[in-house]
């Protein structure tokens, strides 16, 4: 997988964190899945297949280009064909400015681009280069933020670069922002739509993939240790239900086929036959709206 990060100009890194292109190699004599794992923040996804649809692990079909909540489970696409991938990762506010629909209602939901922005324009962005098809987005979010921004408190994008220390607790929360816990919990529901201790535990999931993809630790065990899982088993499971896969089915991913894994995104690709827990994709794709 080729992957080419950029990051934002200066009077967009309130809204947008990242954006990605990526293209994906595919096996000539098998179809694939694209895995997005979950994410605390959402992301506006485009996909270029010679399908006009894309299609979930569950047969239903995807949009090729659409916003993607704020997840908590893992979403699995099967690709036929080459793809490659735009991602803008964002801030949750942006959002709201997008669809007009409060952050929560969108947890584990995908929207189809189509019905929230201009009429053809995802026809037309889908004609131009990719520097143009990134300067009309950057356009499109730009005039969302400016008018449709509001007045009352929200987690901001220098909040987020603050809370980057995974072994924070709910504690460390109510002291940052300077609230009791039923402000704190209203806060992070209409700022993010996770409760502050799902947020944290995404957080941490984040920093998970990080260390094992930089292969910052050889033992599991004191993985989860040093980001204070309360022992190997709940990492494990935790791990499993977030990403649809075990630590060590990851780390050996990452070990021999360092392409099929995002340096930066949570998503790879993956053979469709390939063997996963049941438990672990149980209910995983998200909600088509």
């Amino acid at each position: 997988m080729e992957c080419e990060i950029i990051m934002p100009p200066d009077c967009l890194k309130s809204i947008v964190r990242f954006i990605s292109y990526s293209t994906f190699r595919i096996y000539p004599t098998q179809d694939q899945q694209l895995v997005l794992f979950a994410d605390c923040f959402p992301q506006l996804i485009i996909l270029h297949s010679n399908c006009s649809r894309m299609v979930s692990a569950k047969n239903s079909g995807y949009p090729l280009a659409f916003l993607r909540g704020v997840s908590s489970r893992p979403m699995e696409i099967k690709v036929t064909g080459p793809v490659s991938c735009l991602t803008v990762s964002f801030f949750p506010e942006i959002l709201r400015m997008l669809t007009g629909l409060e952050i929560s209602a969108l947890n584990n939901k995908i929207l189809d681009m189509e019905n929230y922005f201009p009429e053809d324009y995802i026809h037309k962005l889908m004609e131009l280069s990719s520097a143009d098809r990134l300067e009309s987005i950057y356009s499109h979010l730009t005039s969302a933020a400016r008018l449709k921004a509001r007045k009352e408190q929200v987690i901001s994008a220098a909040d987020y670069q603050n809370l980057t220390n995974v072994n924070l607790s709910l504690e460390d929360l109510r002291k940052y922002f300077a609230v009791a816990d039923h402000q704190l919990l209203r806060l992070f529901k209409a700022s993010i739509g996770l409760s502050p201790k799902r947020f944290l535990r995404g957080s941490r999931f984040s920093k998970v993939l990080e260390l094992i993809r930089n292969k910052k630790f050889t033992n599991l065990g004191d993985l989860a240790f040093s980001l204070n899982y309360y022992d190997q088993s709940h990492f494990i499971k935790d791990f499993r239900y977030l990403s649809g896969m075990t630590p060590s089915d990851f780390a050996s991913l990452c070990e021999f086929h360092p392409g099929k894994v995002s340096e930066y995104n949570t998503f790879f690709l993956r053979p469709s036959n390939h063997c996963v827990d049941p438990r672990a994709t149980k209910d995983a794709n998200p909600v088509i709206c």
